[in-house]
């Protein structure tokens, strides 16, 4: 709700907090943080959020130009790595990770305003402030001497928070307590129209002393906190018993308006209080109607009514959020309307209330509910699996963050096709979420893998073989034969290759050398454009040079004089190492930058297969063993030895470009 206040509407008597706010940034030095704190419900995130929209309408304060915050959103769900992500594409830079963006943000000579609203719901896991967002990204980004941040969050995470001006709306100083009071009335209008009409509802609705009385009641319990009211107003409006048959004193904390709620409609309207129960199971991305049922049975035992949702909308106007999908699948999946709860505080009153052990218990039967949700088929032997392609992203989304809060992810690892189809982002937060010992010996491989346009089977087979998890690359080999790369035996101690003896190359100038009567001369020599990789090699019977140029550009000329002997190929990166893997009709280069390593196929530049490996690569080798084409890539002093299936490198036309 909106109420007209000095400067124009703003939402309900938080004109002074807004002011000071404003002073404060554009008074005080560029590095001052400020932090908005108070109680949960007392409209931290909406006043932030207001300050928000005017970051596109406003000059900052420094520079006469340019908006107030360079980067302003919502933490929620997020984690640290996605809140980093999101940062920095505000600010142009493609990071991600809390790492990444501090080393651009400290060589930046820029000042940057940073505002970060919903620090509460920030855990992409549960519906509760993720203490990593604060320690690895908040924390040291505050510490850039250039970095200003702009927060919103609980009063428990001052301590953590670097020194700045705190303004706390729990101080009666900053509501207006008129404009409070106008609220709560608008708001028992409302609940009057919407809800079961008891004595009580019928006496606001008619106005008078009785109906203003109530009102101030509501208000003075509540002031400041407009959660608290929104809660006490469904309490004691709803379908429940009059107001008049309860004389017990009003709750002033949130905890107790909850249990007041949940005890007064638990007995007139029990599926509502039960498909509260379920939804506070459902974190800050929510859930769709499937998964609210399920949620519903974990927490109560009971099911949800088919009519369950509406009537939950209904009755909980003020506390439940439904949101349409955008297009034919909207934010997480989600493929219809999805469902949560407007403020994380609500649904942890609701979990506490329900008792020591009742969240564990409730989402340990939520994790088997979602998972026995799963499409089953047969695979090629005929035995069945999980068909996780057919289950929507958001019930495999939830289903990860479920077993992650409940613990019980460790069943759901070893499983490869999960794995591939689950998004990244949100496989890596489950992980970071649980302790079990699966869950942190996944971490390292969930980093090695890198986001592509398509399940990366052989991203996840390396990467579970160099981190030791060799049933995991196992079952990958086996759920998908058909990989280009994947890992052989350790090679062992492999020498890097050394440059050959023929080529020299030196600061992008690359010299040939031939036999001469006093030793080796020049044959020949290129350098426009640099050199920066090149390889001897005999392709299809002839002693050719392979090498990479700026552009980025593969040429492969002659031995012997120079001449080129196919036509310059492009590469998607600049090479600093190649490799011929294969000759003949199907000749294939193998490249390297940095900790990324590719095949280009000669006769068409297509990229059948490429792999990041996390570490840069210092060499590359290829040859054949046992009949086998097998790569070892040296980083550092460790090296792994690839198999290559040079069918999967022939099919015509497989994954041109930078498609992975």
């Amino acid at each position: 709700m909106t109420t007209p206040g000095p400067g124009g509407p703003f939402p309900a008597g938080r004109w002074k907090a807004a002011a000071e706010f404003r002073t404060v940034l554009a008074t005080s030095a560029d590095d001052t943080n400020l932090h908005l704190t108070g109680a949960p419900g007392t409209g931290r995130s909406t006043l932030l959020n207001w300050l928000f929209r005017l970051s596109d309408q406003e000059p900052s304060a420094g520079s006469g130009s340019g908006p107030v915050f360079h980067a302003a959103l919502g933490a929620r769900g997020r984690g640290a790595d996605g809140l980093a992500a999101a940062l920095g594409e505000q600010l142009g830079y493609d990071v991600a990770t809390p790492g990444e963006l501090l080393s651009v943000l400290a060589v930046d000579p820029r000042p940057v305003c940073l505002a970060v609203s919903e620090l509460d719901e920030s855990d992409p896991v549960g519906t509760r402030t993720s203490a990593r967002v604060l320690t690895e990204l908040l924390v040291p980004l505050a510490a850039l001497p250039r970095v200003r941040l702009v927060t919103e969050g609980s009063r428990e995470w001052l301590g953590l928070l670097p020194p700045g001006r705190v303004i706390d709306l729990d101080l009666p100083f900053w509501t207006d307590w008129d404009a409070f009071e106008s609220f709560v009335q608008a708001l028992c209008e409302s609940a009057a129209e919407v809800l079961a009409p008891p004595e009580a509802a019928r006496a606001v609705r008619g106005g008078g002393a009785s109906a203003a009385a109530f009102v101030r009641s509501v208000a003075e319990a509540a002031f400041p906190n407009f959660l608290l009211a929104q809660v006490l107003v469904l309490a004691l409006l709803g379908p429940t018993a009059p107001l008049a048959a309860d004389t017990r004193p009003l709750p002033t904390d949130l905890d107790r308006a909850v249990e007041l709620l949940v005890e007064r409609w638990s007995r007139t309207a029990p599926a509502v209080a039960d498909a509260l129960y379920g939804l506070a199971l459902a974190g800050p991305y929510g859930f769709d109607a499937d998964s609210w049922r399920l949620g519903t049975r974990a927490a109560t035992g009971r099911r949800l009514p088919p009519d369950g949702p509406e009537e939950v909308l209904e009755q909980a106007f003020c506390l439940v959020k439904a949101e349409e999908a955008e297009g034919p699948e909207g934010p997480e999946g989600f493929a219809g309307t999805s469902y949560r709860l407007r403020h994380p505080a609500i649904a942890e009153a609701l979990l506490t209330a329900r008792g020591p052990g009742a969240e564990q218990r409730a989402r340990t039967a939520l994790t088997y509910g979602l998972a026995g949700a799963v499409p089953v088929g047969a695979d090629g032997t005929g035995a069945l699996r999980p068909n996780w392609p057919e289950l929507p992203p958001a019930q495999l989304s939830q289903l990860l963050r479920q077993a992650a809060a409940a613990q019980r992810l460790a069943p759901l690892l070893p499983d490869p096709g999960l794995l591939l189809q689950a998004d990244l982002d949100t496989l890596r937060a489950a992980a970071d979420g649980s302790v079990e010992p699966a869950a942190v010996a996944l971490r390292p491989v969930l980093e090695l893998m890198h986001p592509g346009s398509r399940p990366q089977a052989a991203q996840l087979q390396v990467a579970a073989a160099r981190q030791g998890l060799s049933a995991l690359a196992g079952a990958t080999g086996r759920a998908f034969p058909g990989l280009a790369f994947r890992a052989g035996e350790q090679a062992g101690t492999v020498r890097p290759a050394a440059q050959d003896d023929t080529l020299l190359l030196e600061q992008g100038r690359l010299r040939v050398l031939a036999p001469g009567a006093a030793g080796p001369v020049t044959a020949w020599e290129l350098s426009d454009p640099p050199c920066l990789a090149a390889k001897a090699a005999d392709l299809d019977g002839e002693a050719a040079v392979l090498v990479a140029t700026g552009g980025p550009l593969l040429q492969i000329r002659s031995r012997e004089e120079g001449r080129p002997l196919r036509p310059a190929v492009a590469l998607p990166e600049a090479a600093t190492a190649v490799e011929l893997l294969l000759g003949g009709p199907g000749a294939a280069v193998l490249c390297a930058a940095g900790d990324l390593l590719w095949v280009t196929r000669l006769r068409d530049a297509a990229v059948p297969a490429r792999l990041r490996l996390g570490r840069n690569i210092t060499a590359i080798t290829a040859s054949v063993v046992d009949g086998e084409h097998v790569v070892d890539v040296t980083m550092g002093d460790d090296t792994v030895r690839l198999v290559v299936d040079p069918r999967a490198l022939s099919t015509a036309g497989a994954f041109r470009g930078e498609q992975s």
